[in-house]
């Protein structure tokens, strides 16, 4: 899903030699709202946080992160895989209000 905020976005390398760890860069624009604030009116911005991420290759459910409101606005999230096989890494965040986005990319593996 996209929205007003924006599309995710997740990067790989063009392609990792088998068993290699490599680095996942991805980020979402978000504003984690922790319905805590106020707006120029004076009333409370509705609470928006993207409560879990997860990430998976093929199907294959990899990592699972649950999040909390100390998450910055715009999360960016760096972190590193090893394949044995490519395939399609999918990642998703999984926001309070429903909303679900979702970014996938290719994982080309070579001997």
């Amino acid at each position: 899903m996209t929205d007003a905020l924006g599309s995710p976005r997740l990067k790989v390398p063009a392609s990792v030699r088998r068993g290699e760890v490599f680095t996942v860069k991805s980020i979402l624009a978000h504003p984690m709202e922790s319905g805590l604030r106020k707006d120029e009116h004076g009333l409370l911005i509705p609470r928006r946080i993207v409560r879990q991420v997860t990430v998976s290759l093929d199907g294959q459910e990899l990592m699972r992160a649950d999040w909390n409101p100390g998450i910055s606005a715009n999360p960016y999230w760096e972190f590193a895989l090893k394949a044995d096989h490519g395939g399609l890494l999918v990642m998703e965040w999984h926001d309070d209000d429903g909303s679900l986005y979702r970014a996938e990319v290719a994982v080309t593996v070579v001997p």
